[in-house]
């Protein structure tokens, strides 16, 4: 049986109830698909970027075949991540649609609209780590190419990392994906389905429909 970890931050203590809905019924589909589906709540981690190292740190110590970082306040749909997860592709993005009500916008940057003919798949060069699955050889080479970081007693990684260039702020997700292409992998999107995204409402996308697809 796979084991998959998925790798959620949560700085408040708090999921919403509509996170856990979908969690709960990705782990029954799963246990039908032979997948071992466990997840991980990383509560009162201030700095983002470490808290995403120590699950990271999580996932290559305890051997995952992968993982999956989902945000706390997130719904989808149990068969998408079903799907992403069995894909042999190494990295694969699910579109997050941003909150807000004037402009609808996601997570996920320069999208190469001829899609793999074998899965509809789209290449694209940055997203978000809102849902993200990271296969255990792309851990493990992140982990490896990392240098060694002492936070909080414990001895993690430096892979996810806030940083300035050219005068511009770039965020963990950013700097992530960069590592991964420097690595030599090709980040994909699945745009099949669209994230929700949950705040004071439901913040809800068509990625298909907004890029013509």
């Amino acid at each position: 049986m796979k084991r998959v970890l998925i790798a959620t931050p949560c700085l408040d203590q708090k999921v919403d109830a509509y996170f856990v809905n979908s969690l709960c019924e990705s782990i029954k589909l799963g246990l039908k698909h032979n997948l071992d589906i466990r997840c991980v709540f990383l509560a009162n981690e201030s700095i983002l970027p470490m808290a995403r190292n120590e699950l990271l740190n999580l996932a290559y110590q305890e051997k995952y075949d992968s993982m999956v970082f989902i945000d706390d306040d997130e719904e989808w749909d149990p068969n998408i991540l079903l799907e992403i997860i069995q894909s042999a592709k190494d990295v694969i993005a699910v579109p997050v649609v941003n909150k807000g009500d004037k402009k609808i916008e996601y997570n996920v940057f320069e999208v190469d609209k001829t899609p793999d003919p074998n899965d509809g798949y789209l290449k694209i060069n940055r997203c978000g780590t809102g849902f993200l699955k990271l296969s255990k050889k792309v851990v493990r080479d992140l982990w490896e190419s990392n240098p060694q970081c002492f936070f909080r007693q414990r001895m993690l990684k430096y892979i996810c990392e806030y940083t300035v260039s050219n005068e511009s702020f770039h965020g963990e997700d950013i700097i992530l994906c960069e590592k991964i292409k420097e690595l030599g992998y090709q980040i994909w999107l699945n745009p099949k389905h669209t994230v929700t995204h949950i705040g004071l409402k439901k913040f809800k996308g068509d990625f298909t429909r907004s890029y013509n697809l």
